[in-house]
Formats: structure tokens, C-alpha cells, sequence
């Protein structure tokens, strides 16, 4: 093996550690909206989460996508928290953000999932 093998090996190594013992704990323990379903993303350096915040079709989905991908990199201890977070968040975007009547996804809600920008922006569009 050479250098940069080495040292890509080792990145790779350091970031998974970092990922499994520091960042997917954090999220985990802090994001998971457990009163409304969704994702609280406020949150500051210390830890403190403004639950007051609205949520927002982006932030979201990027939360989602972010717990689906774990399950391929996550440690095995965290599959069923991953899975969990991701059903919870998916099953939020459908319910509150999804647009029945025109078809869609809303721009913006309440923490509680009350439409508060009905918008349609293209960025934030899928056919699902």
C-alpha cells in the first residue's frame, strides 16, 4: 500500500469514527421531532434546539435523504434508530407537506405540519 492509500484509508477511518461516536448521535438524540414527526433543525453549537421554528420542505428532505443513506454506512447499533428516523420524517413530508388537492410539496409548515407557504417551488418538486 502506498502513501496516499494510507492516508485515504485513514481519512476514511477518522471520518466514520467521527460520524458513528459524534455526528449521527447528536442528530439522532436532536432532530427527531418525537411530538409532531419531521425534523428540528435549529439547533445551535451547544445543543440547545429552538423547537419553535418552522419547518421547511428543504431542510426536511435533506434530513431524510440523510437518514435513508445511513443505513448503508451506519454502524449496525444504529439501523433500527436510522430506519426509525426515516420512516418518521417520510411519513411527515407526506402527510403535511404533499399538496393532495394540487399535487405538489408545500414550500413551508408549522412545526405541527400546518401549511403556512403553499408555494410550489420547481426546486423543491418530485413526482412521487
Amino acid at each position: 500500500m502506498n502513501e496516499k492509500q494510507m492516508t485515504l484509508k485513514s481519512t476514511a477511518k477518522e471520518m466514520r469514527e467521527i460520524l458513528s461516536n459524534k455526528m449521527l448521535p447528536f442528530w439522532l438524540d436532536k432532530s427527531i421531532d418525537g411530538q409532531y414527526g419531521g425534523y428540528l433543525t435549529r439547533i445551535d453549537e451547544n445543543g440547545n434546539v429552538n423547537a419553535g421554528m418552522n419547518k421547511m420542505i428543504i431542510t426536511q428532505t435533506r434530513m431524510l435523504w440523510g437518514f435513508s443513506a445511513l443505513k448503508d454506512f451506519a454502524p449496525e447499533k444504529y439501523a433500527g434508530e436510522t430506519e426509525y428516523a426515516a420512516r418518521q420524517g417520510y411519513d411527515f413530508l407526506i402527510k403535511y407537506f404533499w399538496d393532495e388537492q394540487n399535487g405538489g410539496f408545500r414550500w413551508e409548515t408549522t412545526r405541527e405540519g400546518v401549511s403556512v407557504d403553499g408555494g410550489k417551488l420547481v426546486y423543491a418538486q418530485s413526482k412521487i
